[in-house]
């Protein structure tokens, strides 16, 4: 599906629509405390985990902005590809979600400055998640058929194996 995608929509160079508002997104950003995020260097892993048996109200929130930063790190490097100067639209759609799941969320628990890069940032991506999704699962009908037939087979074969495999389980048994 993604490659379909990358195929099938356009990655804007660098004189292209998208590239403009990148390279907006990019100086508006640099400006933050979060310049960091911009930057290669770091290991994308599953990031912290929230212990359940930490009750200390500090800490939990500490380990809550961890992994925020460990999001956005993620979603940033994979929408950015500063050495050929593009930028991937498949991740539009994720880089949305984001911003409206941190704005509804945690808008208490991200500081001011990031506020702001949220509001702006969405500003952005509303006209870019217009484009996008809408050509997400493809842009003509054979080509929305042919995603949801692969995706929806894959579905049923599961469901055919689980039951198959329960059916197995009862006869195995002796049970009816």
């Amino acid at each position: 599906l993604r490659s379909w995608h990358r195929e099938t929509v356009p990655r804007w160079g660098r004189r292209g629509f998208l590239s403009s508002i990148g390279e907006k997104l990019r100086d508006r950003f640099s400006s933050t405390p979060f310049a960091s995020l911009v930057k290669r260097e770091y290991a994308i892993g599953p990031g912290p985990k929230l212990p359940h048996e930490l009750q200390d109200r500090v800490k939990r929130r500490y380990i809550q902005l961890q992994r925020i930063e460990h999001r956005w790190k993620k979603l940033v490097q994979g929408f950015l590809s500063p050495p050929q100067g593009e930028f991937d639209t498949t991740k539009v759609p994720d880089l949305w979600d984001c911003v409206y799941y941190d704005l509804v969320h945690h808008r208490n628990d991200v500081p001011p400055a990031a506020l702001n890069v949220l509001e702006e940032m969405s500003c952005y991506l509303i006209p870019l998640q217009n484009w996008t999704s809408p050509s997400e699962f493809g842009i003509d009908k054979e080509d929305k058929i042919r995603i949801g037939v692969e995706t929806s087979w894959r579905l049923l074969q599961k469901l055919m194996n689980d039951s198959e495999f329960m059916l197995d389980e009862i006869t195995d048994s002796g049970q009816p």
